[in-house]
C-alpha cells in the first residue's frame, strides 16, 4: 500500500470512529460515511466497504487516534485536513442530532489536527 493509500485508510478509521462514537451507527451515517470515503477521499470501493463494514465494531481505539490523524495528514497534497475536519461535523449531524460523545471526539480531533500542523502543514514527524 502506498503512502497515499495508507493516509486516505487512516483518514477513513478516523470518520469511522466519528459514525460509532455514539454507539450506533446508523444507516444514513453508514451511507454518508461511504459517500465520503470514495467520494471526497477516494478510497478504492473495496476499501471503503472494508471500513464501513467493520464501522460500530470499536475498530478505532482512543489511544490510536494521534498516532491515525498523523498518518492521516502524512500525505496532504489536496487539502484532506480541511476535507477530513468538514467531513467530521457532517458526520456528526447526518442523523440529525449531536451526540455529546460525537461532538467531543470531534473537538478532539480537531485538537489533535491542529497540534499536528502548523500553518496548514504538517509538522515535522507528525
Amino acid at each position: 500500500m502506498s503512502a497515499l493509500e495508507e493516509s486516505r485508510v487512516a483518514l477513513g478509521l478516523l470518520l469511522a470512529a466519528m459514525a460509532e462514537a455514539d454507539g450506533l451507527v446508523k444507516p444514513v451515517e453508514r451511507d454518508r460515511l461511504l459517500a465520503e470515503l470514495q467520494g471526497t477521499f477516494g478510497l478504492a470501493p473495496h476499501q471503503a466497504l472494508a471500513i464501513v463494514d467493520g464501522a460500530g465494531q470499536g475498530t478505532v481505539e482512543p489511544d490510536q487516534l494521534a498516532a491515525l490523524v498523523g498518518l492521516a495528514l502524512a500525505s496532504d497534497g489536496n487539502g484532506e485536513i480541511k476535507a477530513l475536519v468538514q467531513a467530521l461535523w457532517q458526520l456528526a449531524i447526518c442523523d440529525g442530532e449531536l451526540h455529546p460523545r460525537e461532538r467531543d471526539l470531534a473537538r478532539h480531533l480537531v485538537s489533535l489536527i491542529e497540534g499536528a500542523t502548523s500553518d496548514g502543514v504538517v509538522a515535522p514527524g507528525a
